[in-house]
């Protein structure tokens, strides 16, 4: 109730603060009259996102703190009275209103977390807003993909619009804690602008002095992932006790409960096992037979961790390249931290001396642009190219217009594979007119190659 929602609206830090990226999102779709969802894994943001649109609600638009209710589902005793009533919600809120909702004539607005929790809410939701869509604002937030969910797209899918959330980019951090960055990002001008070195040499004007702070930011994201709690302090062990945390409550609230996995077991090897390949194509079916892992098991718990924002999937780009190209996607998780924790690697030396470091570099580089690509009023697709004789590039942005690659390394050796595979591209796709690498650069630099050019950036320049 309104007393829970005053236990989690308090001061946000300056990191939660700049999570706005998603304020206007959410704005446009309240105005429409529609039900938001915010996805995400847990603990990425989600619930202080909320916290920062009703701040804005109170704050800018006059709706009265009285009229704010929030219920959390992750809460035994909430979904007890709820499993027991269905409509306990609406019966408690309109005795603190002393009337009905369906008559309220003010906004009040109605946050739900974790609604995975019980289904059975979702047709009394819907009726909710049915009765009054104009006045009844309703918040609700989910780490589990509800895309299959029968229920979900029965009752709610067709009033709903949904935001998946991402933890927080490199840009949220250098902008709360280095410099402020004023919405300018060298990852929005590549997908969004015409690329140029003078263009790149203003963006990292307005970093100069902080590269190396930069860099420092960027070395915690590969170490301990993109939790936004975890840059509230600085203490490594802390860190890894909270990405412990996280783990244990996936395992407790989602997997027990929600997807009742009783071979806690089997399901953390299938993890650990997936987290060896983090960021190689997809091939399960020789991972079963390199661990003794059943074949369906697999495929079970990897949806799994799919449908709960562990990992994702990337899809290989096969049209309009004159060669014979790999079409099994690639694997990413969605928190570089878990990679580490599951590998048992504790430190940064140990983590760049192994062999998933530079994959760990992917794993930052296809998380920012994700994120980025969600500022984009028509978002680009993303994409991997990979030919029967390895040539690959990390990624490809499709915007409608071109093919963008980009990619990512600290090693010279692989920096030097990397140019010499975007030029045999260029050979083979005449859409690909520019491409961008970061790398161990001290300075910009501009390649032209069979008419398109390829553009060098320092990694600090990652935001």
């Amino acid at each position: 109730m309104t007393d829970f929602f005053y236990k989690f609206v308090q001061m946000f830090n300056q990191f939660y603060e700049n999570m706005t990226r998603y304020i206007e999102k959410i704005d446009r779709i309240v105005k429409q009259g529609k039900i938001l969802l915010l996805l995400g894994q847990r603990n990425s943001g989600k619930r202080k996102i909320i916290e920062k649109f009703a701040s804005k609600l109170m704050n800018s638009e006059g709706v009265d703190p009285g009229r704010v209710f929030g219920f959390d589902l992750d809460d035994i005793l909430e979904r007890l009275d709820l499993e027991e009533n269905i409509f306990f919600f609406k019966e408690k809120i309109e005795q603190r209103l002393g009337k009905s909702l369906a008559d309220v004539k003010k906004p009040v607005v109605i946050v739900f977390l974790q609604i995975q929790n019980l289904p059975k809410i979702f047709s009394a939701i819907a009726r909710l807003k049915e009765s009054n869509p104009a006045n009844i604002v309703i918040l609700m937030t989910s780490s589990i993909d509800l895309t299959d969910n029968k229920a979900f797209a029965k009752n709610l899918q067709p009033l709903t619009e949904t935001i998946r959330v991402f933890s927080g980019g490199i840009n949220e951090i250098i902008d709360a804690r280095v410099t402020p960055l004023n919405g300018n990002s060298v990852l929005e001008s590549i997908f969004c602008e015409s690329l140029s070195v003078e263009k790149f040499q203003r963006l990292a004007a307005i970093v100069a002095g902080h590269e190396e702070k930069i860099r420092q930011f960027q070395r915690d994201y590969l170490l301990f992932g993109v939790l936004p709690e975890i840059f509230e302090t600085d203490i490594p062990n802390k860190r890894w006790q909270m990405i412990k945390d996280h783990l244990r409550l996936f395992f407790e609230r989602d997997l027990l409960r929600v997807f009742q996995i009783t071979d806690l077991q089997k399901f953390r090897q299938i993890l650990t096992v997936l987290s060896f390949n983090n960021g190689n194509i997809l091939n399960l079916l020789n991972m079963c037979d390199d661990f003794g892992i059943n074949r369906n098991t697999m495929r079970k718990y990897a949806g799994i961790m799919r449908d709960t924002f562990l990992i994702d999937f990337v899809p290989s780009y096969n049209k309009e390249i004159k060669k014979p190209t790999m079409k099994t996607p690639k694997l990413y998780f969605l928190n570089p931290g878990l990679v580490n924790f599951l590998n048992r690697v504790r430190d940064y030396r140990s983590m760049e001396q192994s062999k998933n470091f530079e994959r760990l570099l992917d794993s930052m580089l296809y998380l920012n642009l994700q994120i980025t690509m969600q500022r984009c009023e028509q978002p680009p697709t993303l994409f991997f190219l990979k030919d029967y004789q390895d040539h690959e590039l990390d990624f490809i942005i499709d915007n409608g217009k071109e093919l963008i690659p980009i990619g990512i390394t600290y090693d010279n050796a692989e920096r030097k594979n990397k140019i010499k595979t975007f030029k045999y591209y260029v050979r083979y796709c005449s859409q690909i007119s520019n491409g961008v690498i970061f790398g161990d650069f001290d300075e910009i630099e501009s390649l032209e190659m069979r008419g398109a050019k390829l553009y060098l950036l320092p990694i600090w320049m990652l935001f």
